[in-house]
């Protein structure tokens, strides 16, 4: 049996999100499928499904939102329970407090967490920009990690084209003290410019995310038209590079790393239809934490991956 069909994902996207119209028009202020859940003056949307442990935890790239993992939220959940969720300024998440340094972002994941009562310690995924992201919360939140998986991370070390020039990530940085982060939304959080109108929407979302069903892809351009996106996404390059400067240590102590460089596949949406052949093994150990002895079925999830193939740095 096919992992897509066009009669399948049509369902599975209208049980997954009540209330989408199949129709031709556009999708506008479509209704959050998670929880929206209230950090002190914003909210954030997180959907979590399944039942078992440990939790999978998703972070996305630049772009991306919780919807884009439907493929693989739909299969983990299955045999565990995983949560994906839109950070502050994405899809139905409202804008949040300034700047979106690593450990704003990573708090708000946090406290959203404790306050829908998932229970660590968690396996994180970090596509792209979401790679380096989660290497920070281990840092904050060490107990709280049983295992990582970087699928196309950004590392301190990529180089990216700037004009003519190859510029290393981290060389970008500025030298500026990185703030402590803040839950409660301020007056200078907010944006200068106001965020009241959407921007221009596109008429076709870009490959690979024309691999999915064609109600997620309305639901992606919605996101994309969002004005809260841009602003949230200049300042997470404004100050990643901070991060990268500093070179983040790599988690040792109890935790794994899966690195998988295969979901570079432009086929990553349909390949590997016996992924889940492989069962997850996991041993805890005496202080909480523990150990993946069996990461593959994460490596072979992300095979599915529909999300963008390179990290979004220009």
């Amino acid at each position: 049996m096919a992992f897509l069909r066009p009669t399948s994902a049509t369902l599975l996207a209208a049980l997954l999100f009540p209330g989408f119209s199949t129709g031709q028009h556009a999708v506008e202020a479509p209704k959050p499928i998670g929880k929206m859940v209230e950090l002190g003056g914003h909210a954030i949307h997180v959907h979590c499904s399944g039942k078992g442990a440990p939790t999978v935890v998703i972070e996305n790239g630049f772009e991306e939102y919780s919807f884009d993992w439907v493929l693989v939220q739909s299969e983990v959940e299955k045999f565990t329970r995983v949560c994906t969720y839109d950070r502050a300024g994405y899809a139905w998440s409202e804008q949040g407090p300034k700047p979106r340094t690593f450990a704003q972002i990573n708090l708000e994941l946090h406290e959203a967490l404790t306050k829908l009562g998932e229970r660590g310690p968690f396996v994180l995924v970090g596509h792209s920009f979401g790679g380096p992201v989660i290497r920070n919360y281990f840092l904050l939140y060490p107990k709280e990690v049983s295992g990582m998986v970087l699928a196309e991370s950004v590392s301190e070390e990529q180089r990216v084209t700037i004009g003519k020039k190859a510029v290393r990530l981290r060389d970008d940085a500025k030298g500026k003290r990185i703030p402590e982060p803040h839950e409660m939304m301020l007056a200078a959080d907010k944006p200068a410019t106001s965020m009241g109108t959407e921007v221009s929407a596109s008429s076709a979302v870009d490959p690979p995310f024309d691999r999915l069903p064609t109600e997620i892809q309305r639901f992606h351009l919605w996101a994309d038209s969002q004005p809260a996106l841009n602003d949230a996404e200049n300042s997470e390059r404004e100050w990643s590079p901070e991060y990268f400067a500093s070179a983040i240590p790599a988690p040792r102590s109890h935790t794994e790393i899966l690195t998988d460089s295969r979901v570079n596949s432009s086929d990553c949406a349909y390949s590997r239809q016996g992924w889940l052949r492989q069962r997850l093994g996991y041993s805890r150990g005496a202080t909480g934490g523990g150990t993946i002895e069996d990461t593959s079925w994460i490596g072979d999830a992300l095979y599915k991956r529909h999300s963008a193939n390179r990290a979004r740095w220009s």
